[in-house]
């Protein structure tokens, strides 16, 4: 019986060594998969409303678009040359797109054009929530969070200025919304941001400064 399980053993030995062998010959080069190059500056944000329309925004105000969703991508004429951060579309023509020195750009024809709005900040903006095409929110740094109840036609503040930076924000529905940011930084509403209330997990409590100091807490970049 000892026998017969030591040439079961030798067998699956073999095997096991023949499967190795075929896999890697000896001088046989590894070919690194085909990704294809959609543009050299870096990507900042993602958009797809469904499965076909893809938007992506980046560095010196590039937006690129895809209708067959990815295999072919064509460049978007923003207007900008600054830093795009982050874009959101509720349909595959209305969209809004976010930046630094508060910018923000907006599109009813599906990104042919772009047109930008009046933020009202030139704070930096890094997060943007929109529930349908009229009540929207966008955060960025210095705790700025600003509203439009009409498509961006008119943005107001909805918090005063702090030493905070919000990176991103998401909104359920118009009343129900949270915002995470730097340090642990997480804020919720549920009166479409008329007030805010800060959420600490449980993980991210501290028992005074020195605990905060010794075990800071993680900037959250998406919700």
């Amino acid at each position: 019986m000892n026998r017969t399980f030591l040439k079961f053993g030798v067998a699956v030995l073999m095997v096991a060594m023949a499967g190795m062998t075929a896999g890697c010959k000896t001088g046989q080069k590894f070919e690194a998969p085909k990704i294809p190059s959609i543009q050299p500056e870096n990507v900042h944000g993602v958009m797809a409303p469904d499965d076909n329309n893809i938007w992506i925004v980046g560095n010196y105000g590039i937006i690129y678009h895809s209708s067959d969703g990815g295999k072919n991508w064509v460049a978007q004429n923003s207007g900008m040359k600054t830093l795009l951060c982050d874009g959101v579309f509720v349909d595959a023509k209305t969209g809004w797109v976010i930046g630094i020195n508060g910018t923000i750009l907006h599109t009813s024809d599906g990104g042919n054009t772009w047109v930008k709005q009046d933020s009202g900040t030139q704070k930096h903006l890094f997060g943007i929530a929109f529930t349908d095409k009229d009540y929207g929110w966008a955060v960025g740094e210095y705790s700025t969070i600003i509203h439009t109840t009409d498509g961006g036609a008119t943005w107001k503040p909805q918090q005063p200025e702090a030493d905070k930076i919000y990176n991103n924000v998401c909104f359920t529905d118009r009343q129900n919304g949270w915002i995470v940011g730097e340090a642990g930084s997480m804020v919720h509403t549920t009166d479409g941001g008329t007030t805010w209330t800060q959420v600490v997990p449980k993980v991210f409590e501290r028992n005074g400064l020195e605990d905060e100091y010794e075990r800071p807490r993680p900037s959250l970049f998406c919700i």
